[in-house]
């Protein structure tokens, strides 16, 4: 049985999206979620990503779709998480998400990058996300090298990180021939 306040309330909290498997375990049929798909109540994302209008959709609802469609581990990464963390001289609107090296899903409109080494995550704002260092090694080989900087200060400056944990998650991927940012 469909229970609509309970649903929701769980979208509310998750930008507006229920994944299929949260469906089924409220109590909800194939036919219950097939009729309201027919009748515009919810709309279809990505395969089993369900978008409800508990709150108004924005580019999180967006990230958060891709991350629930690429697979229970996956994380708002690179480019996409360095926007969420709000890092200077970083811009754009495109979903780059980290899975598991033998995750299958690949959603459409995702950018995604496949790892052998899945770091624990975090969560911002109800988004799974790779952490600011993390976040920082990832997007080092797309940007160049001023831009780079110019997100390690504001990451360390605005309390993300330190100078330590951003040297030490350097040193713990072999990168060794890397100035600290602010020590020019």
């Amino acid at each position: 049985m469909w229970d609509e306040g309970y649903l929701r309330s769980v979208a509310a909290v998750q930008h507006g999206l229920l994944h299929r498997n949260q469906l089924i375990e409220s109590g909800a049929t194939d036919h219950e979620i097939m009729h309201r798909l027919s009748v515009g109540r919810i709309e279809q994302l990505h395969p089993g990503v369900y978008y409800i209008d508990s709150v108004a959709a924005t580019w999180k609802t967006e990230v958060l779709a891709g991350v629930m469609a690429a697979g229970p581990d996956a994380l708002a990464s690179h480019r996409t998480a360095a926007v969420l963390w709000g890092f200077d001289a970083v811009y754009g609107r495109m979903i780059e998400v980290t899975v598991p090296f033998n995750e299958d899903p690949e959603p459409k409109g995702v950018i995604l990058h496949r790892t052998r080494r899945l770091n624990p995550g975090m969560i911002l704002d109800g988004l799974p996300i790779t952490p600011p260092e993390r976040t920082l090694l990832d997007i080092a080989p797309m940007l160049p090298e001023r831009t780079l900087e110019k997100a390690a200060r504001s990451a360390i400056r605005t309390g993300l990180t330190t100078r330590r944990r951003w040297t030490w998650g350097l040193a713990s991927t072999g990168v060794v021939a890397w100035r600290e940012p602010g020590r020019c």
